[in-house]
């Protein structure tokens, strides 16, 4: 769909078409892609298990109204051809690093605390989908950037937001996409401590549409403690810091308060304490922080909860006494937000999904540091972090072995792509009149059997031209055409002189339109 409103046909589902048509307007997304999902079986942790499924055109009013109604569930991919969004999420799930630790009404009641412009909806696995919701198709790039920073002032930095992709590198790219709420009634929004039919979903999800101009300039109110430190020691004073966590708490303001002051911080460092810790550290424990950070210096320890939940480090390292360059630990995050494996038949790739966009790799090049590096710089013109192997491989490990599937149609297998390629070459050359016309580089049939011959070096040099196939591996190409065609080899007379050719017994399109009719029949039936 692009920035006009998709018109709804009359569809029967168990909800209204007014409904259906309201829901299809808040949905609006990719005109070229959108996904599906057929559940299989609970998985381990409460994840749900199943198959997705990537399908190549623009989601229709009936797939909306199979979703609604519990038929096939669908997902959206919000990045839209021009690079803006009807709607964003941020996606905080059951598992992972960064999961749901709270429940949902608790979490919900902290939303409207803090006056986010999102509606809360439970996900597929009991997780939680936090919808933002445009007037207006907004910049992708704003809409990313301040989904990131609702779930960082909430305690979830560094999770999943969507649109994953601010940009497509190449026009084959679909992006990721999100499953709806309201599934077969299913996977209901929450709002202001009660969960929510459709229609009063959709109400509120109207009244919560946000300008572009408005989603620029929303401010959460912050307390002024830390505004001249980090984001995550002043996101914890705004929303108060109570038990858990709360040695780790006071030993990161202790590191802030000895840089900013060199005489009396320990001083201060109880008076923090006393004064917004709920309830406070004893004395003893203070004295004991106190003392460690006297006898040597201290980083902040951003890996550590709840400083890691609220991390900001590009805005931290802007701040007079935030993180200093090199302080943030050896272990350098890779910009990698997520991983997506997509399979096709016995092909695999994956998806590697940054802030910007996604990066396609083959599972050789995924394993590969200098793979990442060449293409961060080649794609994104940018320049990965110094980074070790080990530490490299780690991350990565953690990335794949929570990464989505997505099954790709067969025909984008590289054994689809070369039996495509191949039936292409017989459907569109010219067919031999004899077999010696086949030097021409034409294939025959030969009238008493029906049996077509070629030359092998004229099929290899078709598909060479073609880009998909330029790397083939002739012992593949010859296996895949003779178990696809059942084709064997053979010798034939050609011009006086015996050569060696390939046979395929019957090659027949199911209509049993000859091969040199096919092509203008197909014409014929798209006009």
């Amino acid at each position: 769909m692009s920035e006009k409103r998709l018109l709804v046909k009359v569809i029967k589902t168990e909800c209204s078409n007014e409904d259906l048509s309201r829901f299809i307007k808040l949905y609006q997304g990719f005109e070229d892609a959108f996904g599906i999902y057929q559940i299989d079986l609970g998985g381990e942790g409460g994840k749900v298990q199943g198959k997705a499924k990537t399908v190549p055109t623009g989601a229709t009013a009936e797939n909306f109204a199979d979703h609604l109604s519990g038929k096939t569930g669908i997902g959206i991919i919000p990045l839209l051809k021009n690079e803006k969004c009807w709607f964003g999420a941020i996606d905080i799930d059951i598992r992972g690093n960064v999961k749901l630790k709270e429940d949902h009404f608790v979490l919900e009641a902290r939303i409207r605390e803090l006056g986010l412009p999102v509606v809360l909806c439970r996900s597929k696995s009991n997780g939680a989908h936090l919808y933002l919701f445009g007037t207006e198709a907004i910049s992708s790039r704003l809409v990313q950037k301040r989904l990131g920073d609702f779930a960082t002032i909430l305690g979830y930095g560094g999770c999943e937001v969507f649109p994953k992709q601010v940009m497509r590198i190449k026009e084959t790219d679909f992006g990721n996409w999100i499953n709806l709420p309201y599934f077969g009634g299913e996977r209901v929004a929450i709002h202001n401590g009660v969960e929510l039919t459709l229609p009063q979903f959709l109400d509120v999800a109207e009244e919560m549409l946000i300008k572009s101009k408005d989603l620029r300039s929303f401010v959460i109110p912050m307390s002024e403690e830390f505004a001249d430190g980090p984001p995550c020691l002043q996101q914890l004073c705004t929303l108060g810091m109570t038990e858990g966590n709360r040695n780790n708490i006071m030993m990161n303001v202790g590191v802030y308060l000895k840089k900013k002051y060199e005489d009396d911080w320990q001083e201060k460092l109880h008076e923090f304490n006393n004064q917004h810790i709920q309830p406070p550290l004893p004395q003893s424990e203070v004295i004991g922080i106190g003392q460690s950070l006297a006898r040597k210096p201290y980083n902040y320890t951003c890996k550590q909860p709840p400083i890691v939940e609220h991390c900001n480090q590009p805005l931290c390292k802007k701040r007079d006494f935030g993180i200093a360059s090199g302080e943030e630990g050896e272990n350098v995050k890779i910009p990698i937000t997520s991983i997506t494996r997509f399979i096709a038949g016995d092909s695999y790739r994956w998806g590697v999904n940054t802030s910007e966009a996604m990066l396609e790799f083959s599972t050789e090049e995924l394993l590969s540091l200098e793979s990442h590096r060449k293409k961060f710089t080649e794609l994104l013109g940018k320049v990965m972090p110094d980074i070790k192997y080990p530490s490299f491989l780690k991350q990565m490990q953690e990335l794949v072995s929570n990464c989505e599937t997505v099954y790709d149609p067969e025909e984008a297998s590289e054994t689809g792509q070369m039996i495509s390629a191949v039936e292409s070459w017989f459907l569109t050359k010219t067919s031999a009149a004899n077999p010696e016309e086949m030097i021409k580089g034409k294939w025959w049939r030969c009238p008493d059997t029906s049996r077509i011959y070629f030359l092998g070096d004229d099929l290899e040099k078709y598909l060479r031209d073609d880009r998909r196939m330029r790397n083939i591996q002739p012992h593949k190409l010859w296996r895949l055409v003779k178990k696809t065609f059942d084709a064997d080899q053979d010798r034939l007379l050609v011009k006086g002189k015996r050569r060696r050719v390939w046979m395929i017994p019957k090659f027949e399109p199911e209509d049993d339109v000859p091969l040199e009719q096919r092509e203008v029949v197909k014409k014929v039936e798209r006009m």
